[in-house]
């Protein structure tokens, strides 16, 4: 594009929190399966499994905010291409 001028500095930070927030969404999704599976053994020996599940449960919405700051970065990285 003509008369275009990248900022190479805000395109790198913008790129490294996304590539951030995506790793961790994906570690704690690996941990939440991990959860899951652990719960479905509690259930099957009969043990309490509130606690577990609560866990679970923050995790999903850590992943869920992840997510969401992933998608908002997309976005900052489109307004800059406009």
């Amino acid at each position: 594009l003509r008369g275009f001028t990248l900022d190479r500095e805000q395109f790198r930070t913008l790129d490294q929190r996304r590539r951030n927030a995506l790793t961790e969404s994906q570690t704690l999704a690996a941990q939440i399966n991990a959860e899951s599976k652990e719960i479905g053994k509690l259930r099957q020996a009969g043990q309490d499994t509130a606690a577990a599940q609560e866990k679970v449960k923050a995790l999903k919405q850590r992943v869920a905010d992840l997510e969401q700051a992933a998608r908002d970065v997309d976005d900052e990285f489109l307004n800059i291409l406009k």
